[in-house]
Order: structure tokens, then sequence, then C-alpha cells
């Protein structure tokens, strides 16, 4: 398929990163783009000093749909995932990124490009920068694909006269990550404690280290429960 019939999408996280695989295999030119570092969304892992990794988003993803387990095993067989922590879970590797990288492989992807509006040119859409900058070399597209969150989708359409009825009642539960490394004995012994608590501060705490291809053991991820993160959302970090 020509320039003419691309598909822009705009997210490089795991649903954007499905959507563009399964588009380019059937034939389709996908362009994607991220507004982050790289692709993966909220499964991601954050670099720190001294080669230190966290997965400071998604800890794990589970396979029960047949499809999805069929995926999971072929990527484990590559090295791209492994089992961690628990019946049916499982961590991309060496980072929670590393599926979303493979399924965007071979595929035209550009991350850093912030889109801050859709523009109708006929039939076609470009995609441009807040500051009405054409990205993507300027290229129209044929359709756009919008796997964002929804606070950013409903701004882009807003922009461009069009709605998404249901869109807007959509909800994101907030989450303070604490990143830790230490010295000595582990906190615990298993690979992550959770705590249900609605009154807790912290629901998750995963000995980071201890998932395949991580180097070294000694790291700490730390997720604050919704309630307590929603309480203190607009606390400095420190």
């Amino acid at each position: 398929m020509g320039r003419d019939g691309t598909i822009a999408i705009i997210g490089a996280g795991i649903a954007g990163a499905a959507a563009a695989r399964r588009l380019h295999d059937a034939g389709h030119r996908v362009v994607v783009l991220d507004k982050g570092r790289g692709p993966g969304g909220r499964m991601a892992t954050r670099r720190g000093p001294d080669g230190l990794r966290f997965d400071h988003g998604a800890q794990f993803f589970t396979a029960r749909d047949p499809r999805f387990a069929a995926c999971v095993e072929d990527w484990t067989a590559r090295g791209i995932a492994a089992p961690w922590g628990g019946p049916h879970r499982s961590v991309g590797a060496p980072g929670m990124s590393a599926p979303a990288r493979d399924l965007l492989a071979g595929i035209d992807l550009s991350c850093g490009r912030a889109v801050g509006r859709l523009a109708r040119a006929g039939d076609r859409w470009r995609l441009e920068e807040a500051d009405g900058t054409a990205l993507a070399d300027g290229a129209a597209f044929s359709r756009v694909l919008l796997t964002c969150p929804s606070p950013q989708g409903l701004a882009l359409l807003a922009g461009c006269g069009q709605d998404l009825p249901g869109l807007a009642d959509v909800r994101y539960a907030p989450c303070w990550t604490l990143m830790l490394a230490h010295d000595g004995p582990p906190p615990f012994e298993e690979p992550a404690r959770q705590d249900d608590d609605p009154a807790a501060v912290f629901a998750w705490i995963a000995r980071d280290g201890t998932k395949p291809g991580r180097e070294g053991g000694g790291t700490v991820v730390a997720h604050a429960a919704p309630a307590w993160s929603r309480a203190n959302l607009e606390d400095g970090a420190d």
C-alpha cells in the first residue's frame, strides 16, 4: 500500500504496538508516533545510575487467552519474555518494554514527538505539534488510530471537531511509584508482596532485581495504593 494509504497510530504502548503489528502484517503501511523517549507506554523500564533498571510501570502481564498465550510462548522461546512471580505471570526481558519493541520491529516508529493537533485535509489527516508544525514528514494519512490515554485522545478529538462517545467516562487511578536500590539482604524473600486493603499506603512492593534478565538483586519498586496516591497527587516527589 502506498503513502496515500498510510495509517497513523498515536501511542506506542502495548495497544498501539499490537495494532501496528496486525496492520503491518496485513499489508498496510503504518507510522507510529509516541511522545515518550521509547516505546512501551506503561510497560516501561527506567534506567538509573550504575546500570540499574526499574520496571516502574506495569509489573507483569498474564496470558489466559489462547491467542495471547501463543504470542507469549513465542516471546519466551526467543528470550523476550520470561515467567516470574506466580502462575500465568510473565515479564519482559531484559525490561518490560521488550514485548512492545518486538511488536514494533520493522515498523516506522517516531518517539519524542508529541501530537498536539489533528487536522483534516480533504479526505486525509495531518498530524501537527501544538504550534502547527507538521509531524511525520508532513505526510497525510488515510486513517488515524488513537491508543494514547483518554485525556490526550479527547483533546485531540476536540481540536478537530470530532467526538467519541464514552471516552470522557474513562477514569484512571493515580499511582505514586518509589524506585530504590539497597545494599545488604532483601526486605523479604518472595519476589513481591501485594496489599489489597484500600487504606494501605503501598499496594505492591516488588523485588525488581529478581526478574529474569535484570542485573543485581538489590532493586525494589513500590506502587502506592490508588487512594493514597490520589490524596497526595499534588505533593512533590520528595
